[in-house]
């Protein structure tokens, strides 16, 4: 889609009324290979809305280290970006106030 790039789908805020959402460092993505691109709404994105993806030195999208990563969804092992987003978590389960 325009104005967003391929990755694990996050958004900016807090969770929308009786749902929960986790608060993650950016520093310890980045630590770990990952960035957070945010979308353009101005071409077609969400405003509020990223992803979380791999990146090569340039900080571009690694898109071969995400296919990989993919392809662990849904097989019961853990992919070592999964566990960088878990480690980058430093917040567990917030709730919204409303």
């Amino acid at each position: 889609m325009e104005g967003q790039r391929p990755g694990l789908s996050v958004e900016e805020t807090g969770p929308k009324s009786g749902q929960k959402a986790q608060k993650i460092d950016i520093v310890l993505l980045d630590k770990a290979g990952l960035a957070f691109f945010p979308d353009d709404p101005a071409v077609g994105g969400r405003a509020g809305h990223g992803v979380i993806a791999p990146v090569n030195a340039a900080g571009d999208v690694e898109l071969d280290l995400l296919k990989e990563w993919s392809l662990y969804r849904g097989t019961g092992n853990r992919h070592r970006l999964t566990q960088a987003v878990l480690d980058a978590i430093i917040e567990r389960d917030v709730r919204s106030d409303s």
